[in-house]
């Protein structure tokens, strides 16, 4: 008898902790480390991918100013159900509104205050979407992109410049054989193209860099970085194959900031993803101006070769 009790008692007790551990919220099951100096912003730019408002709350610690609270917004004449918040605030996404995290779901602390906002709004669409960001007011960032069923926190990695031209020295350092090597196969390789279809698709250092020098312009198969995003890219998913196979991210601006590559009154410099892998962004990249100069890097802007066509 005594045993049948304690038999039940046990069972009793693991049914209750399974209970409670099911009702239990999950934290955070990943981490996402974005690097600011891969997102260069501007205080009064406008941004609105995870990226972007991650790196702009940790540097500028608000929302950039495309960002509108909701009760500004229906002031205006939005209305959720209509999705029309483009027609009456052109340009803006929703956010700056308390998240109350009533599930416990996001670590609470004393003085805590947590704020949402929608990320990758399209307003082609019109309604808002199921990704948002959720920080508070003492430097937490987390991300969802299923509506707060899940969460990933966000660790943005600010960089020192000074320390940055240092990583980079003993990286150069670390990587000179292998790159020094891609870098000697492309000097040997990229003037041996003799022939292009205008509208063929190409990829390929060599390929890539002869139709710019021939058409003066990118591959049809390439998409901005925004365009890829309309159409459902995200850098951390790097997914570009998925939606849009055999196209690749070219065409952005390139600011040089750093003065690695010669600088002219009126010249532009823009950047391109050479040699992708299954459509996966790699570090190799042709950076090309305006006019007419074209450069490949093999290591993410940190050495550049000049690629001369006679």
């Amino acid at each position: 008898m005594k045993r049948t009790f304690w038999n039940r008692l046990t069972a009793l007790v693991l049914v209750v902790l399974m209970a409670v551990s099911l009702a239990l919220p999950a934290m955070a099951e990943k981490t996402i480390t974005v690097y600011a100096a891969d997102y260069p912003l501007t205080k009064d730019g406008h941004y609105q991918t995870m990226e972007e408002v991650a790196v702009y709350l940790t540097v500028f610690g608000k929302l950039p100013g495309n960002y509108i609270r909701k009760n500004a917004a229906q002031d205006l004449g939005w209305n959720n159900r209509d999705g029309n918040l483009d027609e009456v605030a052109p340009g803006c996404s929703i956010g700056g509104d308390r998240f109350g995290n009533y599930e416990g779901q996001l670590p609470d602390a004393k003085n805590r205050k947590w704020t949402e906002c929608d990320i990758d709004y399209d307003p082609a669409y019109g309604y808002r979407g199921a990704k948002r960001i959720v920080f508070s007011n003492d430097g937490l960032i987390y991300y969802t992109d299923d509506h707060y069923e899940t969460f990933s926190l966000v660790e943005v990695i600010m960089e020192d410049k000074a320390d940055k031209k240092e990583d980079k020295k003993d990286s150069k350092k670390e990587n000179e054989p292998e790159d020094e090597e891609i870098i000697q196969g492309v000097r040997e390789d990229y003037q041996l193209v003799e022939e292009l279809d205008e509208y063929g698709e190409y990829t390929t250092v060599e390929e890539v860099a002869y139709y710019l020098f021939i058409m003066e312009q990118l591959p049809l198969n390439y998409l901005t970085l925004e365009e890829a995003q309309e159409l459902g890219f995200s850098n951390e998913k790097d997914n570009l194959e998925e939606i849009m196979p055999g196209c690749a991210i070219g065409g952005d601006v390139f600011e040089n900031r750093e003065e690695l590559l010669p600088d002219e009154e009126g010249r532009e410099w823009f950047q391109c993803d050479v040699n992708i892998d299954e459509g996966k962004r790699g570090s190799e990249r042709l950076v090309y101006s305006n006019d007419g100069l074209i450069y490949y890097t093999p290591d993410k802007f940190e050495t550049f070769i000049e690629l001369v066509y006679e």
